[in-house]
C-alpha cells in the first residue's frame, strides 16, 4: 500500500521557519537545514502512520518545492537536506525520485514544503 504524508512545512517548536532565499550561497544552507527539518516531520508522520518504521517498505518520491526569489538555481541542492536525511535513516529503502522546484509564495510564508510518497507493508485500509 502506498501512502503519502502531504505538504509538510518547516516546523520546529510550532514555529514555521519563514525566509525565503534569495542567492547563493547566502542562505542555501538555511534552505537545506528547513529541507531536513521537513524531512524529519515526514519521517514523524510515517511513523506514526505505520507503527513502526521497520514497516516502511520504500520512500517512492520526494516533492519539494522552496520558496524562493527570481534567479535562484539552487533549489536541488536544498532539499538535499531532506533526500539526504531520508536516505541516512532507511538506506536502501530511502532511494527515491525527487521533485525540486522554486516557487515564489508558500503557505504561511514558509522556507520549504515537501510531499513524501511511502510504501508501507500491510498499511490497514480503512
Amino acid at each position: 500500500m502506498r501512502g503519502a504524508c502531504r505538504g509538510l512545512l518547516t516546523h520546529v517548536f510550532s514555529v514555521v521557519r519563514r525566509f525565503r532565499i534569495y542567492a547563493y550561497p547566502a542562505t542555501e544552507d538555511q534552505g537545506y537545514q528547513a529541507a531536513r527539518q521537513c524531512a524529519i516531520n515526514a519521517i514523524s508522520q510515517l511513523k506514526a502512520a505505520a507503527g513502526d518504521l521497520d514497516r516502511v517498505r520504500q520512500i517512492v518520491k520526494v516533492d519539494g518545492y522552496v520558496h524562493t526569489a527570481p534567479g535562484f538555481r539552487g533549489h536541488p541542492q536544498v532539499l538535499n537536506g531532506a533526500s539526504e536525511l531520508i536516505r541516512s535513516v532507511f538506506g536502501e529503502r530511502g532511494r527515491h525520485a525527487r521533485l525540486a522546484v522554486g516557487i515564489d509564495e508558500m503557505p504561511l510564508n514558509a522556507a520549504v514544503q515537501i510531499c513524501v510518497t511511502a510504501e508501507i507493508e500491510d498499511y490497514p485500509i480503512s
